[in-house]
C-alpha cells in the first residue's frame, strides 16, 4: 500500500472541499450568495416621457427599456450589498449612482430623469 505525504493529503482534501462548495452553485466557494431585484423607470427630464432603449447596468446584469413599458426596468439576481448602477441612452446624459440591494427583496430606485444631450438650434 502506498502512502501519500501529509501535504498532498491536505491539498487533496482542500480541493474536495472547494469543489463541493462550488458544486452547490456558489461561484465564490464559501457561504451562500444572496440576491435581490432592482426596479425603476427612466424618463426624459423635460417631457417626463419614458425613454425607450435605455440600457440599465449593474455589473454584468443588463436591462433595456421598451417603448410600451413606460420606461420601466427590472434587474433580477443582483448580488446583495451596495452596487454601482449605470443608465445609458443615446441622446441623453449618462446617469450613475450606487444602489443598496437587500436579500430576496425588490429595491425600487424610483423615476430617474435623464437630461437630453441634444440642443435645439
Amino acid at each position: 500500500m502506498k502512502t501519500f505525504p501529509q501535504l498532498l493529503r491536505v491539498a487533496f482534501g482542500t480541493g474536495l472541499f472547494v469543489a463541493a462548495c462550488v458544486a452547490r452553485g456558489n461561484p465564490h466557494g464559501f457561504g451562500a450568495v444572496q440576491f435581490g431585484t432592482v426596479t425603476g423607470r427612466v424618463v426624459d427630464t423635460q417631457s417626463t416621457l419614458p425613454i425607450a432603449g435605455a440600457t440599465i447596468t449593474i455589473g454584468n446584469i443588463v436591462s433595456v427599456t421598451a417603448p410600451n413599458d413606460k420606461g420601466g426596468f427590472v434587474l433580477r439576481n443582483v448580488p446583495v450589498g451596495t452596487q454601482p448602477l449605470r443608465i445609458d441612452a443615446t441622446g441623453w446624459q449618462r446617469y450613475t449612482t450606487n444602489v443598496t440591494v437587500t436579500n430576496n427583496r425588490s429595491t425600487d430606485i424610483g423615476v430617474i430623469g435623464l437630461p437630453s444631450t441634444l440642443t435645439a438650434h
